[in-house]
């Protein structure tokens, strides 16, 4: 180690700070070794134990730029420019990790953005320790939310972030903390993994597919698949970059198959528990305000587990960040499927089993808050570009349950739904709007499902009955990868897909 003290990569100049909590400051250094930390004329020291020191400074206010110091010895360590505000962890696969400069209009909010007091940190992308992180984390560096660097933030985080700025005040941290492709077992620990029946058997399985390769006979197959999967990527940007609106079907018509997912091994970002360990612990236990969450898009044939998953990784999160209270803000898939699949015919109930689950999750969980977000997709694109509204919901959920302010954040939720001679009746918990046709299915006793051909709204109660059932005891909406999803709040805020039965 280079001289006696190291602060950890998350702490550096322009950070921001949790405003109004004992926040940690921690580091490497020599044993024994005594280190102070200096902020706002407060010092506070801890003495170096197993090559690790951690500092607990007191509670401060949201206020102007200031220092933060390290002394250990003759060497100091001096941060400039460091806020005071809210800090939120922004994890999650792709639709999170998505930067604002791809998204709808993103180009254009990046070149104009001149808040200086929107910062972000993005947590290095590393999926093994060793050399390579740790070089990764010396050019890592808090990022003010500005001009060029705008682009980097993660879009949803972004939106979310500006929002809360213009209601609440404060300045505000973003720590991203996100991959695409990953499954939620990628995100805590192996001992939280295996108390689940579920956990232990997909990290055993993932071990049985890849886990006892050699680092060599790994990089050998994940030089093949880049090779592949390059070429297939050249092909098809080519072909959106002169059509935008190529349907997947001729996708895969002109490039095959995507070439997904990438070959198991020991060092892969994609195995179970590795980014736990190589992002989130990394960053942990930074102070914080809450957490943003936008995943399942690749546990969807997991839905069984799904709720287990969160309820593990929701209790994982707030216990390494040392705060059983804090808030945890996520969000539903939105709708997507393929042209091909639709046109065939192939209907799957994994992505509505999937979002019915995170619904169970925002109801059952303490401390948490769904943004339901079925009007967000897109078809034949996973990633929908359209960002704003999902941090806009996110953000209505802080003002409420964070910021105690009068925000209407929840979408309408069915609380009883009854049989009246060939009408199934369900009441919600608020108004409702009924914005067009969807998918609204009814069934009897033998479990098949007719379209409702006469839906009706009234105040908080939808009525739906269809001719092919005399005596329906069960419905459901929106039940699909894909479809139009047209049942809103008045509050404007979509119902979320649902099934339920008399």
């Amino acid at each position: 180690m280079n001289g006696r003290v190291k602060l950890a990569a998350v702490f550096s100049d322009h950070m921001v700070l949790q405003r109004g909590k004992a926040f940690p400051v921690w580091g490497q250094g020599a044993d024994g070794a005594p280190v102070t930390v200096r902020n706002r004329g407060i010092e506070r020291t801890a003495a170096v134990k197993d090559g690790r020191w951690r500092v607990i400074m007191p509670p401060q206010d949201a206020g102007e730029p200031c220092t933060l110091s390290v002394r250990c010895g003759d060497e100091e360590i001096v941060l400039e420019d460091v806020l005071f505000g809210d800090v939120w962890l922004a994890g999650g696969q792709s639709n999170m990790e998505w930067p604002l400069s791809g998204a709808k209009d993103g180009l254009a909010e990046a070149e104009a953005a001149r808040d200086t007091r929107l910062r972000f940190y993005n947590v290095p992308k590393c999926a093994y320790t060793g050399a390579k992180l740790e070089e990764a984390e010396r050019g890592a560096r808090w990022q003010i939310c500005t001009g060029e660097d705008a682009k980097d933030v993660s879009a949803v985080a972004y939106w979310f972030a500006k929002e809360i700025r213009a209601e609440v005040g404060v300045p505000v941290g973003i720590v991203g903390c996100n991959w695409g492709g990953t499954s939620a077992a990628a995100w805590m620990s192996r001992e939280r993994l295996y108390k689940m029946v579920s956990g232990r058997s997909y990290a055993e399985d993932y071990a049985r597919r890849g886990g006892d390769k050699s680092e060599e006979e790994y990089a050998r197959d994940m030089a093949e698949f880049d090779r592949v999967h390059n070429a297939w990527k050249e092909k098809s940007d080519a072909i959106w970059a002169k059509n935008p609106k190529t349907p997947w079907r001729d996708i895969v018509a002109a490039c095959g198959e995507t070439p997904w997912p990438p070959p198991p091994g020991p060092t892969s970002p994609f195995r179970p528990s590795g980014l736990y360990e190589t992002m989130l612990s990394r960053v942990a236990p930074l102070a914080l305000k809450g957490f943003l969450y936008y995943q399942g898009e690749e546990d969807w044939n997991r839905s069984a587990d799904y709720y287990d998953w969160m309820c593990a990784l929701i209790g994982q999160w707030r216990q390494d960040f040392r705060d059983d209270e804090l808030p945890f803000l996520f969000v539903q898939l939105p709708m997507y499927d393929t042209s091909e699949s639709i046109e065939n015919g192939w209907v799957s109930e994994d992505w509505p089993r999937l979002r019915e689950a995170q619904l169970q999750v925002s109801r059952f969980v303490r401390g948490t808050g769904l943004a339901v977000i079925p009007d967000c997709g897109e078809l034949d694109n996973i990633h929908p570009a359209d960002k704003e509204p999902v941090g806009h919901r996110l953000a209505l959920h802080a003002l409420k349950r964070v910021y105690g302010r009068e925000a209407d954040a929840d979408a309408p939720v069915a609380r009883l739904i009854e049989r009246f001679g060939s009408e199934l009746r369900v009441t919600f918990d608020k108004p409702l709007e009924l914005r067009g046709e969807g998918l609204f299915e009814v069934a009897g006793e033998n479990g098949v499902y007719h379209n409702g051909g006469v839906v009706r709204v009234n105040g908080d109660t939808l009525t739906v009955s269809a001719e092919e059932v005399s005596e329906p005891c069960a419905l459901r909406y929106a039940w699909r990868a894909y479809c139009a999803a047209p049942l809103y709040g008045a509050n404007g805020l979509p119902v979320s897909p649902f099934r339920g039965a008399v």
